[in-house]
Formats: C-alpha cells, structure tokens, sequence
C-alpha cells in the first residue's frame, strides 16, 4: 500500500497478482483496503505456464496442469466430443502435435476472472503432415482461431476445457468436405 500511496495513485488504480497463494493474497488485501478499495486483477500462473506449455509444443508440460479426472470438450463438433482423463487429453495432443509438426500456437486473449475460470481465445496455423483423428496427411496448411472456456481446482489444475472452433472451416481446410 505504501508504494501505491507514494505514487500518488487514486481509486481508480488497480492491483494485479501474479502468481496465487501468498501473491494473490496479499494483494488481494492490498487492493481492499487501499484508498477503501481499488480493482484487483489476478493472474494464476499455472494457468500461464499451461497456455505457454501448448505454444512450445510439450504435451507433458500441458499434463502438468490437469487433473487426472480432466475433460475436455469440443463443443461445436457434430456430435460434440468429449475427451476424459489427463492420459486421454495428453494423447491427443501429442496426436495434434504428430500431425501438425510445424504448428504454432498462440493466445493473443487471455480473460481470467480471477478465481476458477478462465476464457482463452488461441490461433494456430501449420500444415497437415501426418495422419489426423483417422485422415491421411494432406499436406495443406490450416488456421483456425478458437475460444476455451477453462475451468480449474483449488490447486490450479484445470478440471474442465469447452472449446468452441470453426470445424466446418478447419475440415475444409484439410480438404475433409
């Protein structure tokens, strides 16, 4: 609070946690009862290093921050498809990265609420040089924007991923219709 005071900051500063336990409570408090309260933005970590796990291309990493009981599911699929369980969730993405090996990823959005739940908006562009979900390699370069709804545990681990892509765009893409 005394560097905020220093710096002259008014009610209409804000406080962002990096990090959880002692960071996010302490500014937590910090936030409340500076100037009787200003914003509080918290950023959990684990969540960061999860996204930054699937941009190096380490499905490991990535099984790193997920319960074992985790699922993930592709929403807008027809019929949506859901994948359950840490081991299952990391297979497909070590089959992801095998049949994208020149995939880049990244998360230009990154919402969080501060808590449990997070909205990650990724783009990913690479070409389709092995076999995918049971479809020869095409060779043919894809892109594809997607929103992730992500829910986490108290330790951080997400517990639950609804995806939302274009797949009628992304099979095109892959020559797949």
């Amino acid at each position: 609070g005394e560097a905020l005071a220093e710096a002259a900051l008014g009610r209409d500063a804000g406080v962002v946690a990096v990090g959880g336990g002692v960071a996010g409570d302490l500014a937590g408090f910090v936030a409340a009862t500076y100037a009787r309260g200003v914003r509080l933005v918290m950023v959990p970590t684990s969540l960061l290093a999860m996204i930054d796990a699937v941009g190096k291309r380490d499905a490991t990493k990535v099984g790193e921050h997920l319960a074992d009981d985790a699922v993930v599911e592709y929403v807008d699929a027809i019929p949506p498809v859901q994948i359950k369980g840490k081991a299952e969730i990391i297979k497909g993405i070590e089959d992801y990265f095998k049949a994208f090996p020149d995939a880049k990823s990244e998360a230009p959005l990154v919402l969080m609420n501060g808590k449990d739940e997070a909205v990650v908006v990724t783009t990913s562009l690479g070409s389709n040089l092995g076999e995918f979900r049971g479809t020869p390699a095409t060779a043919k370069t894809v892109g594809m924007t997607s929103a992730r709804h992500i829910k986490t545990n108290p330790q951080g681990q997400v517990v639950y991923e609804a995806v939302y892509m274009d797949m009628a765009t992304f099979m095109g893409q892959l020559g797949m219709l």
